[in-house]
């Protein structure tokens, strides 16, 4: 995984010169920008195929591409929502949306931790039988999931706050 590693690294730095101007059109439009959309939402997608790899949650390796329509690990976003124009003050709508999602991020922390421990020794059942154990499987997702929810909303893409939720509340995402 060191080269996506690396890849995700420079798609990185490029996505957060991006944020840099991404608050114009949100606070001229109301809406965030579709370029922001393939790359900041490609960034996402990709870095969640690459750590669901990682974590043993898909056996098959992750394309070196923004979109993976093939891949088992899908994640989309609805271009063109509605956003507040108050979230596109420079500054301050980051700001504010990153404090509202204080609880999120302790509660992330907490669940990161669980399955970090957990991922310490979920290789033995993929070991003998070749799959990853449901339960494992349904709680890391969860987390990877609620990450994801998480990350979308403080990085403007979506105006949704995101459910205190393990599970699948929106497809979409």
């Amino acid at each position: 995984l060191i080269p996506h590693l690396v890849v995700l690294m420079l798609l990185g730095f490029v996505a957060s010169i991006q944020l840099l101007f991404s608050w114009i059109p949100v606070l001229l439009l109301g809406r965030y920008p579709g370029w922001g959309y393939r790359w900041t939402g490609g960034l996402l997608a990709y870095s969640q195929r690459v750590g669901a790899y990682a974590l043993l949650m898909t056996p098959v390796y992750p394309p070196f591409a923004l979109e993976a329509e093939m891949y088992p690990i899908s994640v989309r976003f609805d271009e063109g929502v509605r956003i507040n124009r108050l979230w596109g003050i420079p500054i301050v709508g980051y700001f504010v949306r990153w404090l509202v999602l204080f609880p999120h991020f302790i509660m992330l922390w907490v669940l990161s931790i669980l399955a970090l421990v957990l991922m310490l020794f979920v290789w033995v059942p993929v070991l003998i039988l070749g799959r990853q154990a449901g339960v494992i499987y349904t709680f890391v997702g969860g987390v990877y999931r609620w990450n994801l929810r998480v990350s979308a909303y403080a990085l403007m893409m979506v105006d949704k706050y995101p459910p205190f939720s393990l599970g699948e509340d929106d497809p979409r995402l």
